[in-house]
């Protein structure tokens, strides 16, 4: 355990005991983020592997100690791909043989409260998202699929695509399936603008970055 504080340096490093494929800090609106998980992969011999782990970073480093603390870990059932935070308490996890768990914090101690069993028909939940309640999960297998946490009681389509749902909870949620296609090439990352959310930006496996906004209101997205 180590803490780098050279040259002002903040850099603080713990031995997770595996190899890890997510990090992912838990959302508080009202202090700063002083909890994060980690997603694990390795052989399943390996003690550590194939596991969810939550740590803080509340305790100031020492000459001896990273300040970084396990707090609770628990296995799962193969290899962690990506983690999806709902809230502070809750996150959801897709796993490489199709499963997605959700996770709540009890405390300082983590909960399995409920598992989509092979979502994919065996294939591999490669990323997960959770917007409005819903889960979203991609598979190598060319689709994704979603899950509601809450129940669905009715939906209706509008224009060419759009979705609305209406749920048990009073809440209707509106979803958008229009589509943007890179020719020729892999998308390898995505991401939103941090001050204008409806500008998106991408890195393909060639090495070049592309934008396009989601407000346009054509079936497919025109990339800049």
């Amino acid at each position: 355990m180590t803490s780098d504080q050279a040259h002002e340096s903040h850099c603080r490093r713990e031995y997770a005991g595996a190899k890890i494929s997510k990090v992912k800090f838990l959302l508080d609106e009202y202090d700063n983020a002083e909890y994060f998980v980690t997603g694990s992969w390795g052989k399943a011999k390996h003690a550590a592997s194939d596991s969810v782990t939550l740590w803080s970073t509340k305790n100031e480093p020492t000459e001896e100690s990273s300040g970084i603390e396990k707090l609770s870990c628990q296995k799962v059932e193969s290899d962690v791909n990506d983690i999806s935070v709902v809230s502070q308490s809750r996150f959801v996890v897709g796993l490489s043989n199709g499963d997605i768990k959700v996770f709540g914090c009890s405390g300082e101690a983590l909960e399995s409260k409920q598992t989509y069993s092979t979502v994919h028909a065996k294939a591999s939940s490669t990323a997960v998202c959770v917007v409005s309640n819903t889960i979203f999960s991609g598979t190598p297998k060319l689709r994704f699929v979603t899950t509601d946490l809450m129940e669905v009681t009715s939906l209706v389509s509008y224009g060419t695509s759009q979705l609305v749902s209406a749920h048990t909870t009073g809440q209707q949620n509106s979803s958008s399936f229009q589509s943007c296609c890179c020719m020729n090439d892999s998308v390898t990352a995505i991401a939103s603008h941090p001050s204008e959310p409806n500008v998106i930006a991408f890195g393909t496996n060639s090495g070049h970055i592309s934008f396009f906004d989601i407000r346009a209101p054509s079936k497919t997205f025109r990339i800049y």
